[in-house]
This record gives C-alpha cells, sequence and structure tokens, in this order.
C-alpha cells in the first residue's frame, strides 16, 4: 500500500501570503502584517484589493542573496 503525500498548496502557487512569510521565517502574522503596512519587508509587497501578496520568485532571489557570502569577505 502507498502512502499519499500531502501536497502544499502554497508550493504551487507563484505568490505567498503574509501567513505564508509569517510561517517560513517563524513569526507571527501580526509581525509581517504590520511590516507589510509600514512597508519594511525585505521584500516588495503586492496589494490585490485588501490581501498582500509577495512574488515567490523574488522572494526566493531576496533569500538567496541575503545567505550568499560576501565577495569582499571571502
Amino acid at each position: 500500500m502507498s502512502t499519499v503525500t500531502p501536497i502544499d498548496p502554497a508550493a504551487e502557487r507563484d505568490t505567498l501570503t503574509l501567513y505564508d512569510l509569517a510561517r517560513l521565517w517563524g513569526v507571527s502574522y501580526t509581525t509581517v502584517y504590520e511590516q507589510a503596512r509600514a512597508n519594511t519587508l525585505p521584500v516588495p509587497v503586492i496589494r490585490v484589493g485588501r490581501r498582500y501578496l509577495v512574488s515567490r520568485k523574488v522572494y526566493e532571489q531576496v533569500m538567496n542573496a541575503r545567505h550568499e557570502p560576501d565577495a569582499k569577505s571571502a
């Protein structure tokens, strides 16, 4: 009998919600929401009506760039 692995619906979307960011960063939704409203998140936020979204592609680029060693420190 095979085991079915549940698919994370967020893994298939091109955007992340603030709830997704909070879960990824291990912080509260309120913290992420307040930063989104203040425009202080490290990634650009897209407003769609009352929703705040972040491009998954841009998020991954920003996060990867933050974790790459500087050429100066090498």
